[in-house]
């Protein structure tokens, strides 16, 4: 019997607890965003953005964005702030709005 390919939006783990400004950073970090971009976006310091930058890695377990686009692709990045919803960024599928997992038919 072979087994059912399993879906990559499919969590493999419990998702990673981010506060809010790292959700909302997020985004731009997998879009190649530098961290001056990410600085004036959300007008904060570069300094700011650079302590963003580093709260997303730290908490993916992660030392860069190659890193963290790596593990995008191959493993999705599983996700939520602690009252919202888990939500998954998998770059294989070409996904660039963050998806509610509840709303997947998996």
């Amino acid at each position: 019997m072979e087994a059912l390919p399993v879906s990559p939006l499919q969590p493999k783990m419990d998702p990673v607890i981010l506060k809010p400004h790292l959700v909302e950073t997020l985004p731009f970090v997998l879009k190649g965003w530098t961290r001056k971009k990410i600085a004036d976006h959300f007008d904060i310091k570069p300094t700011g953005a650079r302590e963003r930058l580093e709260g997303i890695y730290r908490a993916f377990g992660v030392t860069s964005r190659f890193e963290l686009y790596e593990k995008a692709t191959t493993e999705g990045l599983h996700y939520r702030t602690s009252k919202g919803p888990a939500r998954v960024y998998h770059a294989s599928l070409k996904i660039l709005e963050l998806t509610d997992i509840g709303k997947l038919d998996l």
